[in-house]
């Protein structure tokens, strides 16, 4: 995750001369992998015992920002990241555990808006690097493997589309609806992060659906 903010960071500071305009947004966010949820299903039914079995990676939130360059054309460009935090939790008796995973995104985009044509609409097109990090707790304290904290980290690719709807007549404030997909994110060590295994039940990469429906704010 930092080194995806610094790389951002360090494209905005290069970009700063050229650039118009940027945004930040925050949006409800819906994850589906079906590896994660192979993990997770498989830790639930190998463990009958659990009153409270552990939630799949399905809900989250997310949050972004994105950099447009300063070109006068229909069809502009720019830069974004995102990041999205999904939580699987459940509390027993006496034994509390919480699986965080990250997922960040970090894209190049193309920017297309048409006021005579398409009023208060403007749309986005994506294409860029995933990563992700899987994390564990089990009653507050990070899970440690070797005398070290357990991580699972990925890799990948992404693309994506956004549509969005000014809801200012100033254009500062806008709703939106994004969809990302990953088609192959690299991560070996999930399955064993969760259930103690490798390559049991799941593969070493995952394929993953990503939507976020919220609110972004032009400067």
């Amino acid at each position: 995750m930092k080194q995806l903010i610094f790389s951002f960071l360090l494209s905005l500071v290069f970009q700063q001369a050229f650039s118009q305009e940027y945004s930040g947004g925050l949006a409800y966010s819906y994850l589906y992998s079906k590896q994660l949820d192979k993990a997770i299903q498989s830790y639930n039914f190998n463990r009958p015992f659990l009153v409270e079995k552990q939630a799949l990676f399905t809900h989250g939130l997310n949050i972004q920002a994105s950099y447009l360059f300063a070109k006068e054309r229909k069809l502009k460009q720019g830069i974004s990241i995102s990041y999205s935090n999904f939580r699987s939790f459940a509390s027993n008796e006496n034994y509390e555990k919480l699986f965080q995973f990250h997922l960040q995104n970090v894209a190049y985009f193309f920017h297309f808006e048409h006021p005579e044509r398409f009023k208060n609409f403007y749309g986005e097109l994506f294409l860029g690097l995933s990563s992700s990090l899987l994390t564990r707790k089990i009653n507050g304290e990070a899970f440690v493997m070797d005398d070290k904290r357990a991580r699972s980290w990925g890799i990948g690719g992404n693309c994506g589309a956004k549509v969005a709807y000014y809801l200012l007549k100033n254009k500062n404030l806008a709703s939106f609806v994004r969809i990302n997909y990953i088609p192959y994110l690299f991560a070996p060590k999930n399955e064993s992060l969760i259930n103690a295994s490798s390559e049991l039940v799941t593969k070493r990469g995952t394929s993953a659906f990503n939507s976020h429906i919220g609110l972004i704010y032009h400067l």
